[in-house]
């Protein structure tokens, strides 16, 4: 249309190309993900056609004169012109989350579309070297990574932040100016960085997101529920405790080769016999509640094993089979944090 083709006098960043070059690769990104969340071609088609009309108003008068209008005013124009509800709200919401107290698109399809913009102009930005550095952050990049986190975060959707990048990397394509390499690594770091703070904002203690962060947060879905439980489960008394064993099974596996096999025939002790039979309770867990709750079971336990067992006694056979008792409580506790 028109009003797509005036975009391409309207200069996004010079590197990147115009709003026009912007506006293809949000539409690049939003058939990547829109296929993924959805088998309506329709509802695809509805997506695309947001993507495509998204930075349309920035060439009206209106916009031109207020620029804080921007995608408002183009969802308003689209409402006018009978598009979609699906579509016009998408593109009226598609800046959204503007900060930390503002609430995110109200539909999935303007997540979708906000995801995918701030995407572009974050792996985009970072791929020609415009990073954030100490308090410099002259276009907003960590406002607009914060935005996807929260997006992510607020819609339990099974996407990664760098797979995300990852894809709208291949979008930049050509016009990256700096190593895939270089970009992928600045962008793993700041991603973190985002990813902790919306655990801040969520309100977490700090205890439990420095345990949750340790063991993986890039499927944000699962560090939300590890989060969750860990929270409920700090309450419990036996948390000290276990705590302090995990740490324990550390120290005693650093500098061991433990597998995860082992035969649970060669234990001769009781309190070990009763650790063990505690652990398959634990591998059972299906969720992260279940878990942690089968964890805390183990305090008690645990604490008799260490009381009673010499883990590296004599016998090679025993000595590996506790080593490779405790290598497995470790992994347990990895699950979680």
């Amino acid at each position: 249309s028109d009003r797509l083709e005036k975009l391409k006098a309207l200069t996004f960043q010079r590197e990147l190309g115009s709003y026009h070059d912007k506006t293809g690769r949000v539409v690049a990104l939003t058939k990547a993900l829109a296929t993924k969340l959805s088998t309506d071609d329709e509802h695809i088609d509805r997506a695309l056609e947001a993507a495509r009309m998204a930075k349309c108003d920035l060439r009206t008068l209106m916009v031109g004169e207020f620029p804080e209008l921007q995608g408002i005013m183009g969802g308003e124009y689209l409402k006018r012109e009978g598009a979609h509800d699906e579509v016009w709200q998408a593109v009226k919401e598609h800046y959204r989350p503007v900060g930390a107290d503002d609430a995110i698109p109200s539909t999935p399809m303007g997540c979708l579309l906000s995801l995918c913009d701030k995407l572009d102009t974050v792996a985009g930005c970072f791929a020609v070297g415009l990073i954030p550095s100490g308090s410099k952050d002259p276009l907003a990049l960590r406002r607009a990574g914060q935005g996807i986190v929260r997006i992510l975060w607020e819609q339990g959707w099974a996407f990664t932040p760098m797979d995300l990048a990852a894809a709208a990397l291949r979008a930049v394509g050509a016009k990256a100016t700096k190593p895939e390499a270089e970009t992928t690594g600045a962008l793993l770091a700041f991603f973190k960085d985002r990813v902790a703070y919306q655990l801040e904002l969520a309100g977490y203690a700090g205890s439990v997101r420095r345990s949750a962060l340790a063991t993986g947060w890039e499927d944000l879905a699962d560090l939300k529920a590890r989060c969750e439980a860990l929270s409920a489960f700090a309450e419990d008394a036996r948390f000290a405790s276990l705590a302090q064993s995990a740490k324990r099974i550390g120290n005693i596996l650093k500098d061991e080769t433990a597998c995860g096999d082992f035969d649970s025939a060669l234990l001769v002790q009781g309190e070990e016999k009763v650790l063990a039979e505690q652990l398959a309770k634990v591998e059972a867990a299906a969720d992260q509640q279940a878990l942690l709750a089968a964890l805390a079971d183990l305090a008690g336990p645990l604490e008799a094993f260490f009381n009673a067992v010499m883990v590296k006694c004599d016998d090679p056979a025993l000595r590996a089979a506790r080593l490779s008792l405790l290598h497995r409580l470790r992994q347990a506790f990895l699950r979680v944090a």
